[in-house]
């Protein structure tokens, strides 16, 4: 019977660590919008337009919330790169998590599309109201 109780309280204590509500996504947003600015040269340069919460739910997923949106941010020149997708998210067991998406073209030998661009699709197509 203790060990029954035991579980079932890890389960929730899991279940808990792992869920989101609305009142955690502006500091989520927040936390993205720092993450993704650690990347370039001028941080401070960078705007970001669109941001949204997207929801995983594949797998089998309690949904995990994603940060995303465009950023535009100046390179080494001083001239900005132009608007550049972006994804982040952040489990409280392995922590945050983001990747700028490289739309470029792919080169004519290349036929697939970009491996951070399908992930993008996938993990920011359910966007949610809150």
């Amino acid at each position: 019977m203790t060990k029954v109780i035991i579980i079932i309280i890890g389960v929730l204590l899991f279940i808990y660590i792992n869920t989101y509500t609305p009142d955690d996504y502006p500091a989520l947003i927040k936390s993205a919008k720092q993450g993704v600015r650690s990347n370039f040269k001028d941080p401070y340069s960078a705007k970001f337009e669109g941001i949204f919460i997207s929801k995983d739910m594949s797998n089998g997923s309690t949904g995990v919330p994603f940060v995303c949106g465009t950023v535009n941010a100046k390179n080494g020149f001083g001239a900005y790169t132009g608007r550049q997708k972006f994804y982040y998210y952040e489990s409280r067991t392995e922590g945050p998590k983001h990747e700028i998406v490289d739309d470029t073209p792919p080169l004519p030998e290349v036929v697939s599309v970009s491996i951070s661009s399908q992930m993008y699709t996938a993990f920011c197509s359910n966007k949610i109201d809150y």
